[in-house]
């Protein structure tokens, strides 16, 4: 699965559950007189990009949330072509003031080509779309 279409199926996943008929948007107001809750910014996302398989590395998020609240990020890794475990290794970090630092250590085990996906989220439940990913090529360790 290429990076453009596994991008497009998280876009679709969360607008799909956002348009669910008994959910309430996090981005709705409380009542009429409220301002909205804005989505939080993912400013930036670093780390290696080339790993040996097993060993750990350290991959870095900056973000922020227009509102002021605090953010959090979430970092989830799979391997080429499966997708579908993307949602089961998920890490996230406490929530921390805004433009600090999130850091997450993170170990890839499958050979070849994994994504690293990554976004924040306010203390509201709100992400920053679109999510970043990160392509990690993984060898084999000599």
């Amino acid at each position: 699965m290429s990076r453009r279409s596994i991008l497009m199926h998280c876009v679709i996943a969360c607008t799909a559950v956002a348009m669910l008929p008994s959910c309430k948007s996090p981005a709705e107001p409380e009542n009429g007189n409220a301002a909205p809750n804005l989505r939080p910014v993912l400013t930036s996302v670093s780390g290696v990009t080339q790993v040996v398989a097993g060993q750990q590395y350290e991959y870095q998020a900056v973000g922020y949330d227009p509102d002021g609240s605090q953010v959090k990020y979430h970092f989830g890794t799979w391997p080429d072509g499966k997708y579908e475990e993307a949602y089961s290794n998920w890490g996230y970090t406490e929530f921390l003031s805004n433009n600090t630092t999130g850091k997450m250590t993170i170990s890839f085990s499958d050979l070849g080509t994994c994504y690293l996906c990554c976004h924040c989220v306010d203390d509201k439940g709100l992400d920053s779309q679109p999510h970043t990913i990160i392509t990690i090529k993984v060898a084999r360790r000599d």
